[in-house]
């Protein structure tokens, strides 16, 4: 492909949003496979001829400029089917797990993976948390040691300053010792 024209006749999906703004409603269409290509429209019958004259505009610069056009994208539908091979073990296991839970091994395995992908995101969070524990011992111990007077209390301070910015960061409250004395007693 190298011609304005050929690249005007593959098929590119696009996706519309309709947003909102002070009361008003817009659309934005846009073209996944084609970087930065979007249009915002009032009415959706101007989506399609819009769209054409941004692609045809996106492509020149492209073509102008001699960077390559990404091709569009063929997503295949899913049929919500798939097929698993699994050790007999895990197999009998989870059989087990439906039965005790009294629904099917296919709706037991399914809910099973959603969850699983609810909690992906968790990972992030603990990393945090480790990283804003961390944090506290590293506070904990210069505190301490400034008990005895061997670490400057600009120190102290940073180190403060650091683990009240992670901790606001992930929205995490965190109570740690503000008294000498409660640091002697925690030794």
């Amino acid at each position: 492909m190298s011609t304005l024209e050929d690249y005007m006749k593959l098929n590119y999906k696009y996706s519309v949003d309709v947003l909102e703004d002070e009361g008003e409603e817009y659309i934005k269409a846009y073209i996944p496979d084609l970087p930065g290509l979007v249009v915002y429209v009032d009415d959706d019958s101007e989506i399609r001829s819009e769209l054409e004259e941004a692609k045809k505009a996106w492509f020149l610069g492209r073509i102008r400029s001699g960077k390559s056009i990404p091709l569009p994208k063929i997503k295949k539908e899913k049929s919500g089917r798939v097929t698993l091979r699994m050790p007999k073990t895990m197999h009998a296991q989870l059989d087990y797990l439906a039965e005790e839970d009294g629904v099917s091994l296919n709706d037991y395995i399914v809910r099973t993976i959603d969850k699983g992908l609810q909690n992906s995101s968790t990972y992030e969070v603990k990393e945090h948390l480790e990283t804003i524990e961390n944090s506290t011992d590293d506070i904990k111990k210069e505190l301490q040691f400034n008990a005895f007077g061997s670490v400057s209390q600009d120190k102290i301070i940073a180190l403060g300053n650091s683990l009240i910015e992670k901790s606001s960061e992930n929205n995490i409250e965190i109570d740690f010792p503000r008294t000498k004395e409660e640091i002697l007693y925690e030794k």
